[in-house]
């Protein structure tokens, strides 16, 4: 974590990385994309480098948080901002998708299956109305933006 800090203290007040070639993978997986910046009041569009070493990372911090039990969001957005070399706000606002979006969802989709296994059909019922729920509440979340 001190050589994550340490890095995002050396890119300063950098918006948006510079120069930046695209990688041909991430044109094909369409990787590439744009955001609205509030601090600079317009569109920023980015490209995406680097997609292996990103995936290789991500790879590292998945072993490290499973070995030890920690989050590993602080190496995810080390390796989107330092190796596939995406804006700072887009690598934590794609670790935060995941955090709060898909985990929750892949949660009860392996508990349904669990109890399923186990013929534990009342908490099947339990789990698929609060999976039905947390879809609905994303997609109801999703229409208010």
């Amino acid at each position: 974590m001190l050589y994550s800090a340490l890095v995002m203290l050396k890119k300063g007040s950098q918006e948006i990385p510079k120069a930046v070639s695209p990688d041909p993978l991430a044109d094909r997986l369409k990787l590439h994309g744009e955001y609205f910046d509030n601090a600079l009041n317009r569109k920023v569009a980015y490209k995406v480098t680097g997609v292996y070493g990103g995936f290789g990372m991500m790879v590292v911090a998945g072993v490290i948080s499973g070995l030890l039990g920690i989050g590993s969001g602080i190496f995810k957005v080390m390796a989107m901002d330092l190796f596939m070399k995406l804006p700072l706000k887009v690598s934590s606002a794609t670790s935060n998708l995941f955090l709060l979006v898909l985990t929750p969802i892949f949660r009860v989709g392996v508990s349904v299956i669990l109890f399923l296994k186990e013929k534990d059909y009342l908490y099947v019922v339990i789990t698929s109305l609060v999976f039905i729920i947390l879809l609905l509440g994303l997609y109801l979340g999703k229409s208010f933006d």
